[in-house]
Protein backbone atom coordinates (compact mmCIF):
# COMPACT_ATOMS: atom_id res chain seq x y z
CA UNK A 1 0.00 0.00 0.00
CA UNK A 2 3.55 1.92 1.14
CA UNK A 3 4.34 1.90 -2.49
CA UNK A 4 1.02 2.80 -4.28
CA UNK A 5 0.52 5.94 -2.38
CA UNK A 6 4.31 6.76 -3.00
CA UNK A 7 3.93 5.89 -6.90
CA UNK A 8 0.70 8.05 -7.20
CA UNK A 9 2.75 11.08 -5.24
CA UNK A 10 5.25 10.94 -7.36
CA UNK A 11 2.40 10.64 -10.71
CA UNK A 12 1.04 13.96 -9.24
CA UNK A 13 4.33 15.65 -9.09
CA UNK A 14 5.57 14.47 -12.20
CA UNK A 15 1.85 16.10 -13.70
CA UNK A 16 2.33 19.40 -11.55
CA UNK A 17 5.65 19.90 -13.40
CA UNK A 18 4.65 19.43 -16.80
CA UNK A 19 1.09 21.05 -16.91
CA UNK A 20 1.38 23.57 -14.32
CA UNK A 21 1.50 27.13 -14.53
CA UNK A 22 4.79 29.44 -13.88
CA UNK A 23 5.29 30.22 -10.28
CA UNK A 24 2.99 33.31 -10.12
CA UNK A 25 5.64 35.51 -8.65
CA UNK A 26 7.06 35.99 -11.64
CA UNK A 27 4.58 37.84 -13.55
CA UNK A 28 6.44 38.15 -16.68
CA UNK A 29 6.00 34.37 -17.45
CA UNK A 30 2.61 34.44 -18.86
CA UNK A 31 1.73 33.91 -21.90
CA UNK A 32 -0.46 36.83 -22.57
CA UNK A 33 1.69 39.53 -24.15
CA UNK A 34 2.24 43.13 -23.36
CA UNK A 35 2.97 45.31 -26.39
CA UNK A 36 6.53 46.37 -26.29
CA UNK A 37 6.06 49.66 -24.50
CA UNK A 38 8.93 52.64 -24.52
CA UNK A 39 11.07 52.40 -22.31
CA UNK A 40 10.04 55.93 -21.16
CA UNK A 41 6.62 54.35 -20.79
CA UNK A 42 6.69 53.78 -17.20
CA UNK A 43 4.29 57.06 -16.69
CA UNK A 44 1.60 59.46 -18.60
CA UNK A 45 -0.47 56.61 -19.82
CA UNK A 46 -4.26 57.01 -19.62
CA UNK A 47 -5.73 56.95 -15.88
CA UNK A 48 -9.36 57.33 -15.96
CA UNK A 49 -12.91 56.55 -14.18
CA UNK A 50 -14.50 53.59 -16.44
CA UNK A 51 -17.66 54.45 -17.37
CA UNK A 52 -19.13 51.36 -15.83
CA UNK A 53 -18.31 52.58 -12.53
CA UNK A 54 -20.50 51.86 -9.60
CA UNK A 55 -23.81 53.90 -9.24
CA UNK A 56 -22.62 55.58 -5.71
CA UNK A 57 -21.47 58.73 -6.19
CA UNK A 58 -18.89 58.31 -3.34
CA UNK A 59 -16.97 55.14 -5.03
CA UNK A 60 -14.20 55.45 -6.69
CA UNK A 61 -12.20 53.09 -9.00
CA UNK A 62 -9.25 54.07 -11.15
CA UNK A 63 -7.96 52.08 -14.52
CA UNK A 64 -4.37 53.11 -14.73
CA UNK A 65 -2.85 52.10 -17.82
CA UNK A 66 0.23 54.95 -16.96
CA UNK A 67 2.62 52.07 -17.97
CA UNK A 68 1.32 52.40 -21.52
CA UNK A 69 2.70 55.99 -22.14
CA UNK A 70 1.12 58.95 -23.82
CA UNK A 71 0.23 57.93 -27.07
CA UNK A 72 -2.79 55.62 -25.58
CA UNK A 73 -5.62 56.94 -24.32
CA UNK A 74 -9.62 56.09 -23.45
CA UNK A 75 -11.71 55.42 -26.59
CA UNK A 76 -15.02 54.65 -24.55
CA UNK A 77 -17.51 56.77 -25.47
CA UNK A 78 -21.59 56.09 -24.83
CA UNK A 79 -21.59 55.81 -28.84
CA UNK A 80 -18.90 53.39 -28.92
CA UNK A 81 -18.50 51.00 -25.88
CA UNK A 82 -16.81 48.70 -27.79
CA UNK A 83 -13.14 50.60 -27.99
CA UNK A 84 -11.21 50.92 -24.68
CA UNK A 85 -8.13 51.85 -25.94
CA UNK A 86 -6.36 53.90 -28.40
CA UNK A 87 -2.94 53.65 -29.70
CA UNK A 88 -0.43 55.09 -31.97
CA UNK A 89 -0.51 53.82 -35.57
CA UNK A 90 -4.28 52.97 -35.32
CA UNK A 91 -3.73 50.50 -32.47
CA UNK A 92 -6.88 49.34 -30.05
CA UNK A 93 -7.91 47.41 -27.45
CA UNK A 94 -11.33 46.80 -28.37
CA UNK A 95 -14.24 44.25 -27.89
CA UNK A 96 -12.48 42.14 -31.04
CA UNK A 97 -9.26 42.04 -29.47
CA UNK A 98 -7.97 38.54 -28.89
CA UNK A 99 -7.73 38.38 -25.40
CA UNK A 100 -5.93 35.43 -24.89
CA UNK A 101 -2.81 36.69 -26.65
CA UNK A 102 -2.94 40.37 -26.01
CA UNK A 103 -3.85 42.64 -22.85
CA UNK A 104 -3.07 46.28 -22.39
CA UNK A 105 -1.03 46.49 -18.84
CA UNK A 106 -2.70 47.82 -15.76
CA UNK A 107 -1.92 47.54 -12.42
CA UNK A 108 -1.38 45.33 -9.63
CA UNK A 109 -4.44 45.62 -7.28
CA UNK A 110 -3.81 43.75 -3.42
CA UNK A 111 -7.04 43.31 -1.42
CA UNK A 112 -7.95 40.51 1.56
CA UNK A 113 -10.93 38.57 1.79
CA UNK A 114 -12.35 36.76 5.12
CA UNK A 115 -14.62 33.63 4.90
CA UNK A 116 -16.68 34.12 8.69
CA UNK A 117 -19.67 33.00 10.20
CA UNK A 118 -22.59 34.83 10.35
CA UNK A 119 -26.66 34.94 11.11
CA UNK A 120 -28.25 35.98 8.21
CA UNK A 121 -31.44 37.40 8.12
CA UNK A 122 -32.20 38.08 4.36
CA UNK A 123 -35.86 37.37 4.11
CA UNK A 124 -37.50 38.00 7.74
CA UNK A 125 -36.61 34.66 9.09
CA UNK A 126 -32.83 34.40 10.58
CA UNK A 127 -30.40 31.27 9.19
CA UNK A 128 -28.49 30.65 11.98
CA UNK A 129 -25.63 28.11 9.58
CA UNK A 130 -24.68 31.55 6.96
CA UNK A 131 -21.03 31.51 5.58
CA UNK A 132 -20.42 34.97 4.20
CA UNK A 133 -17.23 37.11 3.08
CA UNK A 134 -16.22 39.84 5.42
CA UNK A 135 -19.46 39.30 7.50
CA UNK A 136 -21.79 40.58 5.37
CA UNK A 137 -24.00 38.91 2.61
CA UNK A 138 -23.79 38.55 -0.20
CA UNK A 139 -19.89 39.54 -0.52
CA UNK A 140 -18.94 43.24 -1.15
CA UNK A 141 -18.35 45.22 -4.29
CA UNK A 142 -17.12 47.99 -4.29
CA UNK A 143 -18.39 51.11 -2.12
CA UNK A 144 -15.58 53.13 -0.96
CA UNK A 145 -12.09 53.78 -2.60
CA UNK A 146 -10.19 51.04 -3.19
CA UNK A 147 -6.09 51.51 -2.79
CA UNK A 148 -4.13 51.59 -6.32
CA UNK A 149 -0.92 49.71 -6.23
CA UNK A 150 2.28 49.09 -8.62
CA UNK A 151 4.19 46.38 -8.43
CA UNK A 152 6.81 48.70 -6.53
CA UNK A 153 4.35 49.28 -3.96
CA UNK A 154 3.30 46.04 -1.93
CA UNK A 155 -0.09 46.40 0.55
CA UNK A 156 -3.49 45.52 0.99
CA UNK A 157 -6.77 46.78 1.56
CA UNK A 158 -10.60 44.92 1.44
CA UNK A 159 -11.16 43.38 -1.09
CA UNK A 160 -14.01 44.70 -3.67
CA UNK A 161 -13.70 42.27 -6.14
CA UNK A 162 -13.57 44.98 -8.95
CA UNK A 163 -10.44 45.93 -11.32
CA UNK A 164 -9.46 46.89 -14.85
CA UNK A 165 -9.41 44.92 -17.96
CA UNK A 166 -5.14 44.06 -17.75
CA UNK A 167 -4.97 44.61 -13.99
CA UNK A 168 -3.53 41.77 -11.65
CA UNK A 169 -4.89 40.85 -8.65
CA UNK A 170 -3.82 39.73 -5.99
CA UNK A 171 -6.32 38.46 -2.87
CA UNK A 172 -5.34 37.02 0.18
CA UNK A 173 -8.07 34.81 1.34
CA UNK A 174 -8.50 34.19 5.61
CA UNK A 175 -10.12 31.24 6.33
CA UNK A 176 -12.22 32.32 9.65
CA UNK A 177 -14.64 29.60 9.51
CA UNK A 178 -14.63 26.97 12.74
CA UNK A 179 -15.29 23.60 10.84
CA UNK A 180 -14.87 23.73 7.01
CA UNK A 181 -11.81 24.57 5.13
CA UNK A 182 -12.66 26.75 1.72
CA UNK A 183 -11.51 27.53 -1.53
CA UNK A 184 -12.68 30.71 -3.37
CA UNK A 185 -13.25 30.52 -7.27
CA UNK A 186 -13.31 33.73 -9.89
CA UNK A 187 -16.28 32.57 -12.07
CA UNK A 188 -16.09 33.25 -15.31
CA UNK A 189 -12.04 34.03 -15.42
CA UNK A 190 -10.19 31.20 -17.40
CA UNK A 191 -7.17 31.69 -15.51
CA UNK A 192 -4.63 30.88 -18.42
CA UNK A 193 -1.66 30.19 -17.32
CA UNK A 194 -2.80 30.48 -13.79
CA UNK A 195 -4.47 27.42 -13.03
CA UNK A 196 -3.35 26.96 -9.78
CA UNK A 197 -5.39 30.28 -9.13
CA UNK A 198 -8.84 28.85 -9.66
CA UNK A 199 -9.86 27.79 -6.29
CA UNK A 200 -10.99 24.36 -6.88
CA UNK A 201 -10.34 22.35 -3.92
CA UNK A 202 -9.40 19.07 -4.64
CA UNK A 203 -8.51 19.31 -8.30
CA UNK A 204 -6.43 22.73 -8.41
CA UNK A 205 -5.48 23.21 -4.44
CA UNK A 206 -5.99 21.60 -1.00
CA UNK A 207 -8.73 23.59 1.35
CA UNK A 208 -7.73 26.52 3.64
CA UNK A 209 -7.76 25.26 6.91
CA UNK A 210 -9.28 27.10 9.12
CA UNK A 211 -7.30 29.89 10.59
CA UNK A 212 -4.79 29.60 7.49
CA UNK A 213 -4.90 31.86 4.49
CA UNK A 214 -3.91 31.44 0.91
CA UNK A 215 -2.82 34.08 -1.47
CA UNK A 216 -4.49 34.33 -5.32
CA UNK A 217 -2.42 36.05 -7.71
CA UNK A 218 -3.60 36.51 -11.52
CA UNK A 219 -3.72 38.46 -14.34
CA UNK A 220 -7.26 39.74 -15.17
CA UNK A 221 -6.72 38.81 -18.97
CA UNK A 222 -10.92 38.78 -19.54
CA UNK A 223 -13.55 41.47 -18.43
CA UNK A 224 -17.26 41.46 -18.27
CA UNK A 225 -19.28 40.91 -14.78
CA UNK A 226 -19.09 37.90 -13.15
CA UNK A 227 -19.12 36.33 -9.63
CA UNK A 228 -16.85 34.68 -7.05
CA UNK A 229 -17.87 32.16 -4.58
CA UNK A 230 -16.80 29.49 -2.31
CA UNK A 231 -15.83 26.17 -4.27
CA UNK A 232 -15.88 24.03 -1.23
CA UNK A 233 -18.52 21.84 -0.57
CA UNK A 234 -22.16 23.51 -0.25
CA UNK A 235 -20.98 27.12 1.16
CA UNK A 236 -21.74 28.86 -1.32
CA UNK A 237 -25.57 28.39 -0.92
CA UNK A 238 -25.08 29.40 2.41
CA UNK A 239 -24.17 33.07 1.70
CA UNK A 240 -20.12 32.85 0.82
CA UNK A 241 -20.65 34.90 -3.10
CA UNK A 242 -19.92 38.28 -4.25
CA UNK A 243 -20.33 40.11 -7.51
CA UNK A 244 -17.19 40.46 -9.40
CA UNK A 245 -16.91 42.99 -12.51
CA UNK A 246 -13.29 43.13 -14.65
CA UNK A 247 -13.90 46.91 -16.38
CA UNK A 248 -13.37 46.88 -20.33
CA UNK A 249 -15.29 47.65 -23.39
CA UNK A 250 -19.06 46.56 -24.41
CA UNK A 251 -20.59 44.55 -27.08
CA UNK A 252 -23.70 47.68 -26.67
CA UNK A 253 -23.64 50.95 -26.09
CA UNK A 254 -25.11 52.49 -23.02
CA UNK A 255 -25.19 55.86 -21.20
CA UNK A 256 -25.65 55.32 -17.93
CA UNK A 257 -23.77 52.25 -15.78
CA UNK A 258 -25.96 49.63 -13.81
CA UNK A 259 -24.74 47.64 -10.89
CA UNK A 260 -25.09 44.15 -11.20
CA UNK A 261 -28.06 42.22 -9.58
CA UNK A 262 -27.33 38.54 -7.67
CA UNK A 263 -30.51 36.53 -7.36
CA UNK A 264 -30.43 33.29 -5.63
CA UNK A 265 -32.38 30.42 -4.35
CA UNK A 266 -32.52 31.09 -0.30
CA UNK A 267 -32.84 28.50 2.19
CA UNK A 268 -33.35 28.54 6.03
CA UNK A 269 -31.74 25.40 6.84
CA UNK A 270 -27.96 24.88 5.84
CA UNK A 271 -27.14 22.91 2.58
CA UNK A 272 -25.25 20.82 4.57
CA UNK A 273 -28.70 19.84 5.97
CA UNK A 274 -30.61 19.33 3.21
CA UNK A 275 -27.88 17.74 0.59
CA UNK A 276 -29.35 14.32 1.91
CA UNK A 277 -32.70 15.38 0.09
CA UNK A 278 -30.73 15.74 -3.21
CA UNK A 279 -29.35 12.47 -3.10
CA UNK A 280 -32.59 11.24 -2.92
CA UNK A 281 -32.69 12.62 -7.04
CA UNK A 282 -34.46 15.44 -6.14
CA UNK A 283 -33.85 19.06 -4.50
CA UNK A 284 -34.71 20.18 -1.88
CA UNK A 285 -37.53 23.28 -1.82
CA UNK A 286 -36.15 26.48 -1.33
CA UNK A 287 -37.59 28.87 1.05
CA UNK A 288 -37.65 32.14 -0.72
CA UNK A 289 -35.70 34.30 -3.59
CA UNK A 290 -33.39 37.14 -2.96
CA UNK A 291 -32.47 40.00 -5.23
CA UNK A 292 -29.01 41.14 -3.88
CA UNK A 293 -29.34 39.13 -0.65
CA UNK A 294 -32.95 40.84 0.53
CA UNK A 295 -36.31 38.94 -0.03
CA UNK A 296 -39.16 38.53 1.91
CA UNK A 297 -40.79 35.32 2.94
CA UNK A 298 -44.61 34.91 2.21
CA UNK A 299 -46.33 33.14 5.28
CA UNK A 300 -49.55 31.05 5.06
CA UNK A 301 -52.49 30.69 7.66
Amino acid sequence: MKLLQDCWVALLDLFNAVTLAPSFHDPDTQQVLDIDYPSNADHGGPVFTPPSRPQDPDAVLTCDYSRMGRQWRSCSTPTSRACWLAGPGGQEFNILTDYETKAPTGILRKYTLTADELNINADGVPMPYGKVFDKKYPGKWIRKPPVLFLPALPSETNVHAEACWGDTLEITVKNNLRFNGTTIHWHGLRQLESLEMDGVNGVTQCPIAPGESYTYRFRAIQYGTSWYHSHYSLQYSDGMVGPLTIHGPHSSDYDVPKDPILMTDWNHRSGFQDFHIELGGAPPPMDSILLNGQGKQRFLD
